[in-house]
């Protein structure tokens, strides 16, 4: 088992674009240092309806 004592105490963000996996990633993470003893706990992003329906309708004008 890997020793993940340095990763105690922090926080850690992703970022990337919308579809990219981050909250696949980040739940995964999560879930495997619960499983070797770690206590993490994930925090899905806040979505703001209006902006994202913008991205949708428009991708190449809201993309970043």
């Amino acid at each position: 088992m890997e020793n993940f004592d340095n990763l105690k105490g922090n926080i850690y963000v992703l970022e990337g674009t919308i579809g990219a996996g981050k909250t696949t990633l980040g739940q995964s993470i999560c879930a495997y240092l619960n499983y070797n003893g770690y206590q993490c706990k994930f925090f899905r992003e806040y979505v703001n309806i209006r902006l994202l329906n913008q991205y949708i309708k428009n991708k190449k004008r809201y993309a970043y």
